[in-house]
Formats: structure tokens, sequence, C-alpha cells
């Protein structure tokens, strides 16, 4: 809904330019009204009997979860308990499953069928595990590559992140598991996430933002929505009838279960007057005890209750899930079918972006590969934070490699490393002898559980797991105590890793006291100590989720320096190939600052100094300092060096790009993306993704950059506009390293002329002949570009061009074969309080990326109001 009068499109987009758009501050508790429904009318009429047989008490209950993933059963009325799990990397939460690439790495594959494929995998594993809604897939777009959860997402472009999702979306659900598509809406962002409000004009959130969330509600169908957890144009996502109501039920015609994001909720009155059916992870704010006291008022009627138990139930029954057990136990919870499909991801998703004659690599030339880098063992295969799956098996680079090529030697170094003080979290302390105390509750109070003696404080016991026998896996404290020598007076530095709450004594003295519940995070203190014994004492307790605590002692630097320098020379020694690694997700003891940590949830220390890519925080454009010098150092020394960037988006490149002859961009290839690799590498698989991001020479460029994290008094406003990603760059005259859409073959490939044909509905489809020139079989991506008139560009804003369609076409040596596009009549148009297609002349540019110049062909569009 919009605040504006009809004023004309240029005066309309010059308003626009200079206010957002407000969603309305009126919230009227007025039931949605039905689209016409593809759900049968029996399974609605089912959940109206259920409904009519559910106590009072029962409906208050039901709409908010139960024990973090679950929706509560009515075992009476044989309503059963609806299992849920975080994706959209895999099933997560239920023991270890598939960990697939970064669902970037599938945007990048520009291939619906595969992301079908996939979709089905995960929903396979989900069914032999019991689950019912998968909570995938994300389909925000990359804005910024600064957000720490690009990699979840599908890219800067909403044609390709929709079609890309509804596809997915289709393949889980065709397993008999719903699919969630989030986060809804304009959480491109994940700095102050809970507090920041995205500001859009409407123009922009209905050409940019909103498309993909709506291709995959009426493409892909899509079982249930999850809210964002900021605010939109002022008013939180979860809080907001124009979003919830207006635009997705009334005019997309959702049937589904709209569904908060976890602890997103602020208000009860809030959230069950603007659209939400399921508060997660409990009904926190819309509890039983709220919503009775809003009901009591008469600020909340029944209706709303019932109709949102309603829409839970209608869409559980239509699923099948009161019919049929969930769980397939005929299904391998490690299945072989899966990993096929992992590896076949991975390879499709990695792209080569430069190659100087030096890929594929003929084995018969080597001797010896060395294989460097914090990335390179063991095996990183995905970003941080809830899409985090603890997977089956993991095939690294290295493991890749020296499978791949038996005898020939594969040498290892992690590259240069930074040492400082967090590189001795864990480490034995200096002469210490500790006596380990377990007790059961958060108060260290009673007898010991359980003791033990060690010389180091280092507890890092598996997700779930119980610390000893006797304690649970959750709620319990730890105690150490005794003493520690150090070799001389001076000062040292002090640091520790908890989740959660940690608290230091030496020599009776609390240094640290971080005794809260938190996630894993790091403190430093620098101590004067004498040389000689001293008393330790550490109190430790575990609250909620996971369990950490590491201390480290250590001779207090002000300059950390780099190390490694050694090892890396040695397995540089007579190399035939250099294969660097780096990259961000790396929470091994092979990282660039030597210390590993949680890779579900990383401390804070790991978040700033940029050695991940995680939920609830953003990283920097540059990667760190050890990394960039390990480049440098490499490509000085050796003449074929082919870099592996493990990204979910852009970082700088600068300094060493043109020192380097090859780069392939993997993203997170998952857990078999060593395999992969391995076969790009050696020429078993012609590399055919393309990029589905652009990649800046500098931050600077980004159209975003000089908006992107601004706090205005918790306004964050995305004044670019329509200008997001190539779009900008095109408008700006911008040239990027390497633009959206581009992404090399192993093979040559030929455009011969568009042709177009017109139909009756206003549609057009338009055939480009593709012949594969080169020696080897691969696979091209076709993407075909609307440019739209000069003088609309600058009247009515629009940008130079933007994507209206791909296909993937595969063909062997010499083969020709016809690429086809649809274009729908939405391809041309712009929204001015609906979708409008201005008359003029139209430029469909065919070609194989965004900078690409193509072929060309020229169609007349007459003006039309679409809606």
């Amino acid at each position: 809904m919009s605040s504006f009068r009809y004023l004309g499109l240029p005066l309309l987009l010059a308003v626009l330019a200079c206010r957002a758009e407000q969603p309305p501050k009126a919230q009227d508790q007025t039931a949605p009204k039905e689209a016409k429904s593809a759900e049968p009318n029996s399974a609605r009429q089912r959940a109206l009997e259920l409904l009519s047989q559910m106590t009072h008490e029962e409906k208050l209950a039901y709409i908010g979860g139960d024990r973090d993933f679950f929706i509560r059963p009515i075992p009476r009325l044989g309503i059963p308990e609806i299992k849920l799990a975080d994706g959209p990397l895999g099933c997560r939460n239920w023991g270890p499953s598939t960990a697939y690439p970064a669902t970037t790495a599938l945007a990048a594959s520009f291939d619906d069928s595969l992301a079908r494929e996939v979709g089905a995998s995960i929903g396979r594993d989900c069914r032999a595990r019991g689950v019912h809604i998968l909570l995938a897939p994300g389909v925000n777009l990359q804005r910024s590559p600064l957000n720490g959860r690009n990699f979840e997402y599908l890219g800067e472009d909403p044609l390709l992140a929709g079609k890309i999702g509804a596809h997915y979306v289709r393949g889980v659900q065709g397993q008999g598991v719903l699919a969630t598509v989030k986060h809804f809406a304009a959480n491109n962002q994940e700095w102050d996430r809970n507090r920041i409000s995205s500001d859009i004009d409407e123009r922009t959130l209905r050409e940019i933002y909103l498309p993909a969330f709506e291709m995959v509600v009426q493409e892909g169908e899509v079982g249930a929505v999850m809210t964002s957890y900021n605010l939109l144009n002022g008013i939180y996502a979860s809080h907001s009838p124009w979003l919830l109501k207006t635009v997705l039920r009334k005019e997309w015609g959702f049937q589904g279960i709209v569904m908060s994001d976890w602890h997103s909720v602020h208000d009860p009155l809030g959230a069950a007057l603007g659209g939400i059916d399921l508060e997660m992870p409990y009904g926190q704010h819309m509890s039983p005890e709220h919503l009775q006291q809003l009901l009591d008022a008469g600020a909340l009627s029944q209706e709303v209750i019932d109709e949102k138990v309603l829409t839970i139930l209608s869409t559980i029954i239509r699923a099948g899930f009161l019919d049929r057990p969930q769980v397939r136990p005929e299904l391998p919870k490690d299945d072989p079918e899966s990993r096929k499909v992992a590896q076949r991801a991975a390879e499709e998703g990695i792209v080569l972006l430069k190659n100087a004659s030096i890929l594929p690599v003929e084995r018969s030339s080597l001797r010896k590969v060395a294989v460097i880098g914090p990335t390179a063992h063991p095996a990183v295969y995905s970003g941080s934070g809830s899409a985090y799956v603890t997977p089956t098996h993991t095939v690294s680079v290295l493991e890749g490699l020296r499978q791949a090529l038996p005898g020939v030697e594969v040498a290892h170094s992690p590259g240069l490393q930074l040492k400082g003080p967090l590189s001795a979290l864990g480490l034995p302390l200096p002469g210490a002898e500790l006596k380990m105390e377990f007790f059961a509750g958060r108060n260290l109070e009673g007898a010991p559980v359980a003791s033990q003696k060690t010389d180091r404080i280092d507890f890092r016991p598996q997700e779930g797991e119980a610390p000893v026998d006797g304690l649970e896996a959750k709620d319990y404290s730890i105690r150490w105590s005794g003493t520690f020598t150090v070799p001389k007076s001076g000062r040292y530095s002090l640091v520790t890793q908890s989740d959660d709450g940690i608290r230091v004594y030496v020599d009776g003295k609390l240094w640290i006291d971080d005794f809260t519940v938190h996630a894993p995070r790091g403190q430093t203190e620098v101590i004067e100590l004498t040389k000689g014994k001293h008393e330790l004492k550490v109190e430790y307790f575990q609250g909620l989720y996971g369990a950490i605590a590491q201390v480290g002692l250590s001779p207090h630097t002000d300059a950390p320096k780099l190390g490694g320098e050694e090892e890396l020379k040695q397995a540089l020694d007579k190399a035939d190939l250099a294969i660097v690694c780096v990259g961000y997700g790396q929470n091994s003891a092979e990282n660039s600052m030597g210390q590993p940590f949680p890779g579900f949830w990383p401390p804070d220390w790991a978040r700033k100094g940029d050695l991940v890519e995680s939920e609830d925080s953003d990283r920097s454009f540059f990667l760190p300092k050890a990394q960039e010098e390990t480049i440098k150092r490499v490509a000085k020394q050796h003449d074929r060096v082919v870099v592996i960037m493990t990204a979910g988006a852009g970082v700088s490149l600068e300094g060493w790009i043109d020192d380097v002859e090859g780069l392939l961009w993997a993203f997170y290839p998952g857990q078999e993306g060593g395999t992969a690799l391995s076969r790009l590498i050696l020429g078993e698989v012609s590399p055919s993704a393309k990029l589905p991001m652009t990649l800046a020479r500098k931050y600077e460029d980004h159209p975003s950059a000089p908006y992107y994290q601004v706090n205005d008094h918790g306004r964050s406003p995305y004044t670019e506009g329509l200008m997001v990603g190539y779009r900008g760059f095109d408008a700006y005259g911008r040239e990027p390293r390497f633009p959206f859409g581009f992404g090399l073959s192993y093979t040559e490939f030929r455009y011969g002329e568009a042709s177009v044909k017109s139909s009756d509905n206003g549609s057009l489809t338009v055939t480009v002949p593709i012949k594969n020139v080169g020696s080897r079989a691969g696979a091209e991506v076709a993407q075909l570009y609307v440019v739209p008139p000069a003088d609309q560009q600058k009247a009515l804003g629009r940008p130079p061009k933007k994507l209206e369609a791909y296909t993937k076409v595969s063909l062997v040596p010499g083969e020709e074969k016809l690429a086809t596009f649809h274009l729908p009549p939405r391809a041309f148009a712009i929204w001015d309080r609906g979708w409008v297609v201005p008359q003029g002349r139209y430029e469909l540019l065919v070609s194989s990326s965004s900078r690409d110049p193509g072929v060309k062909v020229v169609v007349d569009r007459p003006a039309a109001r679409l809606d």
C-alpha cells in the first residue's frame, strides 16, 4: 500500500528518491481474506473440525513453538508433533547430515533443475530424520559484500534468486517436507539486525527486494514464510500488516504458515494483528498469558486466534502430516545419493574467474604440488550460524588432490599465521597442576559429580554431549583450581574463550569476570606476574546451546608477528604447481590466527578477525593480513599459482590478482568440495558456473557502500534505490573486477543471431543458437537482459539493464543447440502503484555475462498496465 497519491511516473520517482514509503500504522484485526486456494477444501474442512474440538487453552498454546524446533502435538485429537530443522545448506539440528554447498554456489550454477535436485536431496535427508518443515531457502539479496549471511542467499539479482529459490522449494516439497522462505523482508545486513530499520521506497521494494519472495510463493508454492529480524520502514517485519497481510496474503495469495524468526517478535498485539501465525521458538510474546490479557481487554478477537490455528492445521493437513509417519526408515542418514548430489552441486557451482593457460592441469606434468593456506585442510565446507550443518564426512582440497594424484607428492602448509595471545588458548599453562571438578547446575554447588587432573583449560565437548557421566548436556558448571609457574617476571596476556560464563582468579584476584549467559566470545587482560608459582582458579557454567571454556597465558607483545614461514618455504620447494586456499570459515587450528573455535557460532574475536562469514555479524571487505601476505609470498616465489577463494561474497583482490595465473571462486563447496575442486583442476569437469554477484575492484565501487551500515537514529536508508549490484555498476559507469554473470570454461562458445516471436498474451519467446567451438565438452549459461530505452533510463530512473531470463546449455565439441527464453509482459514493467510497461523500443541482449556485448534484438512494446 502506497502513501503517495498518483503523481505520474517522473514526479513520483523524484519523490521516491527523497522519501521511504511507510507501511500503514493502523493495525486492523480482521482476519485476512482468503485468496483462491490450491488447497483442497477437504483439508480446510478437516482443520475446522479439529479446531472445533480444541480447548481454548490448546488454541492459545498452539500458536507458540515448543522446545525450540517443534510445533506442539495434541495427541487426543491425532495432531502430531511437527519437527523443524534449519537449512538451507542441509538438514541441520538432528545429528550429522550431508553438508551441501552454500546456496550462493547453487545460484552460481544458474541451473533450475540442479536447484530442484538439491532441494529434493535435502528433502530426503529431512525425511530420514523425521523432519516436517525445513527452514529454507533464504532469498534476501546481496546488497553489500559485507553481510555475514550472504553465503546463505542467492546473489544480487531478484530474478535469479527467485527462480533458484522456487525450484529448490519444489524439490524439497516434492519429498513431503514443507519449505520455508526467509527472511521476509529486506534483511540485507547482519549488523544490529534486531534494531535497525531498512528504509526503502515502495518502488525499490517491489522491483528489487520483494520479487524473489513473490516467485517462491507463487511459482514454488512454498508452505511457510519466515519473517525477518529487522524493521521495515519503522515497523518490525514480524508486526507489519502491510507486508504480511496486504502483500503476502491478499496480493500474492499465500495460504501457508507465517512464522517469526527465533526471538524476532517484540510485542504480542503487534505480532497477533500484524499477521504472524506461529511465534518461534516458543510463545514468548504471543504466550497464552499475554494473549488472554488482550482478549479480556477487547484488544484482540477470538477470530484472530482461530484463524492462526486454522492456518497451521490446514497447512500440515495438506502436507499429509496427519496421515503418515514423517520418518522414512529405509533412507540412510548418510545417504550415498545425497553425497553424489552434493558433489555435483559443488562442481557446477565453482566459478573459474582467471585462467592464464594454467588450468586444467595435466597429471603427467606434476611431480610435486604445494597446497597452501588456511582453507586447504581440514575442509572448509560452510559459513557459520544456523546454516552450519555438521557433515557426515568431509573432503578437503588437500585430501581431494592426494586422492586424485597417486604417485605425486602433495605437500601442505597452512600458510602464514598471525601469532598472538589467542594462539595460546587451550594450550598447556606453564608448569600447571590443576584439578578439574564438575558440578550439577550452574552455580558450582554441592559435591563434585566427577573430577580429574589436567595441565590446561581446554573444554570443548561436541554439541549436545554430556561432559561426564552423571551430568546432562546442559546446565552444569566446572571449576579448575591449582597452580602454574612462569619462567620469568613480566607482563603476560591472559585470554579466555567461553560459551557461556567464565571468571578467572590469579592469586586470589578476579581478573576476568564474564559470568553470564552468552554466545562464544573472548576476553583479554594484561597482567604483571613475578617469576615462580601462582595460584589459579577458573569457574565456568554452561547455560544455553553450546559449551566451550578455554584459557591461555603467554608473554605479552604489542605487535603480533607472522609465523609459519619455514613450513611455507618447504612446501613450495621444487613444486610444479602451487594452489593457495584462502577465505573464510576456517575454524580449525590451521586458520590465520592459529586457534580453533566452534564453527556453528564463532566467538567475537574470530568474527572481528575476519576468519568467518556468519549469521549475527558482518565482515570486512579484506582478507586477513596473514592470508594476503601468504598469496603475495607464494606468487613472488612461484610462477604457477592458482588461488581458491572460499567466500560467499566479494573481497578485495587487489595487490595480488595480477600476480597469480588462476582463480577459482569456490564459495563454500560443501562436504564433497575437495573432490569437486580436484576434478575441476585436473580437467575431469569443465567449469560452467557464473558469478551471481559483482566483484568490485574496491569496496567504494559498490552502489550501497555510502549507505550500508548507516545508522541514523535506528534508520538505515537504502539510498541507492534500484541501483543494486550490476545495475549500479552499469548506471554509474564503474568497471568491476569481474562482472555479474561472468565465468570461464575450458571450451569456447559462439552465439548466433537472435530471433523473437510474440504471443497473443503479450509474452515473447527469444531463441539464439549456441555452438561449442572448442575442443572439450562444456555447458554455457546464456543470459537475457532487457535494456530499456535510453530516455527511460534517465527520466524514469531505470537501470541500464536487468536480467529477465537465463538458460544452461550443455554441448559437446562441434554441437549446436537453440537456447530458448520466455519473457512475460512484466519483464518490461516498472512499479507505479501497480505494474506498468512504459511504451518504447527495448533491446534484448543475450550474452555470457552482464558486461559481454552478446547478440541483440530490438522489440517495440506498447504502454500497458498489467494489474
